[in-house]
């Protein structure tokens, strides 16, 4: 009877042994919580599920993920940081007022978490993409490993440039256009020669790289010495001369001014030619594309380049009030490596949101013609390195990523890049700048006012609002931060 009381006792004790390891275990696991900057999927919560078994697993941690739709990301994230809410990691970039960010005190210094927990990731990023998240000699972010240089290209539909016998290698400025633009017009008087918005002009393609903060200073991209004032240049004289005459010759909407989008016009495709940013994958999206959608890139108007806002177009920045940041940091450097989990975020489960082509491709699963009757189609720039996910079989060729890497290695890297202007001492002036730009801008950029009357007005009111002012103390932080380089 003592034998059978003691084996029982034993077995109590070995049970309560082993549920205490259970319980510590599971008190073990760290809640990483996470404001991810994306909209809402429906099949969010299953593949969540997923992640946080992928996650305990690997690094003892669930992600608490909480997402933002991208029209309400920046002001709900204002409202946490001054409330000073307890979170650990969230999404940034040069859009989410990432520098005023960092200087209000809201993320913590990364160099120490990047020797250690992120070392992985941080090797293997490139170091222009560092630069752009680093103030004061302190890196705050980790920006996503993608397709960082850009090249700004006009697209021109081929259908149309093969039925009038168009050679686009004889363009080499944007006056070039001129005379096809006319031609269209004259022939297909249902279709708009070019697709121009007030707030989506070619003004991208002058010889300037402007800085963020304010909507006038700008560096001159044969020299980068000089803060000017990219609106009273002779470039930009001539171009609001020649945005005139295409709008007075009918080659764009009437209402190209004040436009909010083109998706009404995109939608019938009825444009022939529109700017946008040229990726090695261009091309081979263009070829896929049913005949009447296929585009011939220009180039040779915007030299391939590195600046710190497209470097810096996403990443990831860790709370000053993170409980735990050595396990968020591990989380990071996990998401930004790991093959399987980056794809499961990216893309759903497989088997039941993707199925996969091969080892390094995916398609829709058998029967869905959209992914987003998956119920799970994120944007995946915002969730990390890209060059590790799958490509869309027949969508994007299968060395897309070896093709990106080679565009970003080769492309012209701005003096500039890692240069943040911080505007406080100047937010007054700064935001008289802006309601003078939106008076006066958008009709010049398109052509839709005569510029020897309105650029001299545009040119005084930003002089009166603070222009001078703003370019001086552009010019000062910039000439300090380049003797401190």
């Amino acid at each position: 009877m003592k034998r059978i009381i003691s084996t029982a006792l034993a077995a109590a004790m070995t049970m309560g042994v082993m549920s205490g390891c259970g319980e510590k275990k599971e008190s073990e696991i760290y809640e990483i919580k996470y404001y991810a900057y994306n909209n809402i999927q429906k099949e969010e919560k299953r593949v969540l599920e997923e992640i946080n078994k992928y996650t305990e697993e690997k690094i003892g941690a669930r992600i608490n993920w909480i997402t933002i739709p991208p029209n309400e990301y920046n002001e709900k994230m204002k409202m946490l940081f001054a409330s000073n809410e307890e979170f650990d990691v969230c999404f940034q970039s040069t859009a989410t007022d990432f520098y005023t960010n960092v200087r209000n005190g809201v993320f913590m210094p990364l160099d120490e978490l990047l020797q250690k927990e992120g070392k992985e990731i941080y090797e293997m990023t490139p170091k222009e993409n560092i630069e752009a998240a680093t103030v004061d000699g302190k890196i705050y972010a980790l920006p996503t490993i993608k397709d960082t240089a850009e090249e700004w290209v006009i697209s021109c539909r081929k259908y149309l440039l093969d039925k009038y016998n168009i050679d686009t290698s004889n363009i080499h400025s944007l006056e070039d256009f001129t005379p096809i633009f006319q031609t269209i017009k004259d022939n297909e008087p249902n279709i708009y020669p070019v697709l121009m918005r007030g707030n989506n002009t070619f003004f991208r393609f002058l010889p300037f790289e402007e800085i963020t903060g304010c909507s006038v200073g700008a560096f001159r991209t044969d020299s980068f010495d000089k803060v000017v004032n990219q609106y009273d240049t002779d470039e930009a004289r001539a171009f609001f001369k020649l945005m005139r005459e295409w709008y007075q010759k009918g080659f764009m909407r009437s209402d190209a001014a004040t436009a909010v989008n083109d998706s009404d016009i995109r939608a019938t495709g009825n444009f022939f030619a529109a700017y946008g940013g040229w990726l090695p994958s261009s091309d081979f999206v263009s070829d896929s594309t049913p005949e009447d959608k296929r585009v011939v890139h220009i180039h040779g108007l915007n030299e391939p380049h590195l600046r710190t806002g497209n470097v810096f177009g996403s990443g990831f920045a860790i709370s000053s009030n993170s409980k735990n940041p050595e396990k968020t940091m591990e989380f990071i450097n996990l998401l930004n490596t790991d093959k399987y989990l980056r794809n499961l975020v990216a893309y759903g489960i497989e088997g039941v949101h993707y199925k996969a082509v091969g080892d390094n491709q995916w398609d829709l699963p058998d029967g869905v013609t959209k992914q987003s009757d998956t119920g799970y189609e994120p944007m995946i720039f915002t969730q990390g390195n890209r060059f590790i996910l799958r490509t869309r079989a027949g969508v994007e060729p299968e060395n897309m990523w070896d093709l990106f890497k080679e565009f970003n290695e080769t492309a012209t890297v701005y003096p500039t890049l890692g240069f943040v202007f911080n505007p406080d001492s100047v937010m007054n002036e700064v935001a008289a700048i802006e309601n003078v730009y939106q008076e006066y801008a958008p009709s010049l950029m398109v052509g839709a006012v005569d510029p020897d009357e309105y650029l001299p007005k545009f040119l005084e009111k930003l002089k009166s609002a603070g222009s001078d002012k703003i370019i001086a103390e552009m010019q000062k932080q910039y000439d300090e931060w380049k003797a401190n380089k």
